[in-house]
C-alpha cells in the first residue's frame, strides 16, 4: 500500500452545473503541491461530451486512467466501479472522496426542482411520494442517485472523510446512512452558491490531503463570511460518524415521536 493519500473528486456535471466543470478542475490541479506518495483523481461528466477520468501528475499534467464513452454518472453501478479502478489501480492507507453535484439530502429525488413532489396528492389519494426514506445526490440530466444507493457503492470503512460540494448534506439522514463509510463527512445543510468551494480548493487543497478536515471546513466558513451581500450564505458541518452508533438510542429514548 501507498503511504499517502488518494483523493478522489467525483464532479457530476451532466446537468446546468456542467459550465463549473473546466474551471474546478484548474482550480484543484493549482491547488495541488503533492507530497510524496499522494495521488489525486477526478472523474468528471459534463453536459454535451463523454465523461473523463484522469489522474493529475506531480508536474500538473493529466494522465487518462481509463476511456470512457457517454454514460450515466448518477447509476451508482458506474459510481461503484469508479471506486472499484481507485481500490484496484492506487492502492493507499488513506483515501479521500470530494462529490460535486446537486444533492437533496433528505428530500426524494425530483424535490429540489418540484417540491410538490415531496408530499402525497391529498386530493387525489396518491401516496407515491410520501417516502422521505429516499434521498439523492448527484444528478445527471433527469436522473438522480438513491443516497442508499450511492452508500451502497462504496465499501465499508474505504474513506477517512467525504466532502459534498452539494446542497442540503448536512443532515442527520445522510450521517447516518453513511457511518460505516467514512470517519468524517463535511456538507451544507444549506444551498451552496456558485462557485461553491472552488476559490478554497486553490487555497486550501493540502489541508484534505493531510487529513485536516477541520481546518479546511474553517477555510471555507472564512472565504464565504468575506463575501458581501447575497453571497456571504453558507453553512458548513464535520461530522465525526463514529458517534452515530450512540445517538440514535439516545434519540430514541428523548424523543416521544420518534417512538
Amino acid at each position: 500500500y501507498n503511504a499517502g493519500t488518494t483523493l478522489l473528486f467525483y464532479l457530476g456535471g451532466d446537468n446546468n452545473l456542467g459550465n463549473e466543470i473546466s474551471d474546478k478542475v484548474e482550480a484543484i490541479r493549482g491547488g495541488w503541491h503533492p507530497a510524496t506518495g499522494d495521488r489525486l483523481l477526478i472523474y468528471g461528466d459534463v453536459n454535451g461530451s463523454s465523461p473523463f477520468f484522469i489522474e493529475i501528475t506531480a508536474d500538473g499534467g493529466s494522465k487518462t486512467i481509463r476511456e470512457l464513452s457517454q454514460e450515466d454518472s448518477a447509476d451508482n453501478r458506474v459510481f461503484a466501479r469508479v471506486l472499484n479502478d481507485v481500490r484496484r489501480l492506487y492502492p493507499s492507507k488513506s483515501y479521500g472522496l470530494v462529490v460535486f453535484s446537486h444533492g437533496t439530502g433528505w428530500l426524494p429525488p425530483g424535490a429540489m426542482l418540484d417540491p410538490r413532489a415531496a408530499s402525497p396528492d391529498k386530493e387525489s389519494g396518491d401516496s407515491r411520494r410520501d417516502d422521505t426514506s429516499s434521498r439523492s445526490i448527484i444528478q445527471d440530466g433527469n436522473a438522480e442517485m438513491e443516497l442508499s444507493d450511492f452508500a451502497a457503492a462504496i465499501p465499508d470503512g474505504m474513506f477517512d472523510f467525504i466532502v459534498f460540494e452539494a446542497c442540503l448534506m448536512s443532515g442527520i439522514e445522510v450521517a447516518y446512512e453513511l457511518k460505516d463509510k467514512a470517519e468524517r463527512i463535511l456538507a451544507s445543510s444549506a444551498e451552496i452558491i456558485s462557485p461553491g468551494f472552488q476559490p478554497v480548493y486553490t487555497t486550501s487543497l493540502d489541508k484534505l490531503f493531510k487529513g485536516n478536515i477541520t481546518g479546511f471546513a474553517e477555510d471555507l466558513f472564512v472565504y464565504f463570511d468575506g463575501l458581501y451581500g447575497v453571497r456571504r450564505s453558507a453553512t458548513i458541518s464535520v461530522v465525526h460518524t463514529s458517534l452515530l452508533d450512540a445517538l440514535a438510542p439516545w434519540v430514541a429514548g428523548t424523543c416521544d415521536f420518534c417512538k
